[in-house]
């Protein structure tokens, strides 16, 4: 086993894992949360590596965030991302299934691409498309 995932809510160990995703069940409402990852073969000294800005992109309990007139597709998607209601002054970031942004760009960039974002060098997989308007923001899952 190269690493396993220790997940802590609140300075409070809750679960492990060996499996690179992000653990949802441990994330909902007003919490710390925290990876630890060991690995005996794989990181420098000492033997783990804790983090220390995790930003949680799954959150599904919270209603008054949604952005109205908002939709993206095709879903799943080939070459290209639509994204339809988008303003100027919104801001869209991609992640891919372990948290990493994979790219962003502003409303006005994608505005004057016909409100389309181009994938067609991201491998097959789960990415979530990040769209923040303001004070509200909506999160897409979505497949290539």
């Amino acid at each position: 086993m190269p690493y396993t995932i220790n997940w802590y809510r609140n300075s409070v160990f809750q679960t492990s894992t060996t499996a690179n995703v992000w653990n949802t069940n441990i994330i909902s409402g007003a919490n710390n949360v925290q990876a630890r990852i060991n690995s005996p073969t794989q990181c420098l000294l000492p033997d783990s590596a804790v983090s220390n800005n995790l930003e949680i992109l799954n959150i599904t309990a919270v209603n008054n965030l949604q952005i109205e007139g908002l939709h993206i597709y095709p879903n799943p998607i080939n070459d290209v991302i639509a994204i339809d209601g988008l303003l100027g002054t919104d801001f869209v970031k991609l992640y891919n299934e372990i948290g990493q942004l994979i790219l962003q760009q502003t409303g006005n960039s994608l505005l004057k691409n016909n409100n389309k974002l181009d994938v067609t060098s991201l491998t097959n997989g789960i990415y979530f498309l990040h769209v923040v308007r303001k004070e509200k923001e909506r999160i897409y899952k979505v497949v290539k």
